[in-house]
């Protein structure tokens, strides 16, 4: 499996680690970048929110996130999933 890609298995297991919580928790994207990063801290994540950002960023950035982006900037998730997708591609290399 390349770097900075989740293979199969590894969805199955973050799939696998939200059927092991209790129906009644709460959980939040800072929560499952910490679980993503846990699997395989190579894949870049990208934390998407309405939530404001003042806080969330360095908080997320200690999780694992690779960049937060507001979904108000949404062009800003393109060009963070751009600049990811070829940090990942020079961890292959």
């Amino acid at each position: 499996m390349l770097p900075g890609v989740f293979s199969p298995r590894s969805c199955a297991r973050v799939i696998g680690l939200f059927a092991e919580r209790p129906k009644t928790d709460d959980i939040n994207g800072i929560e499952v970048a910490r679980m993503m990063t846990g699997l395989d801290p190579t894949v870049p994540i990208i934390l998407f929110t309405v939530m404001n950002l003042e806080g969330l960023e360095d908080a997320a950035r200690r999780a694992g996130v690779y960049a937060v982006v507001s979904k108000a900037q949404s062009w800003d998730l393109v060009k963070s999933i751009e600049t990811a997708a070829a940090q990942s591609q020079r961890l292959i290399q």
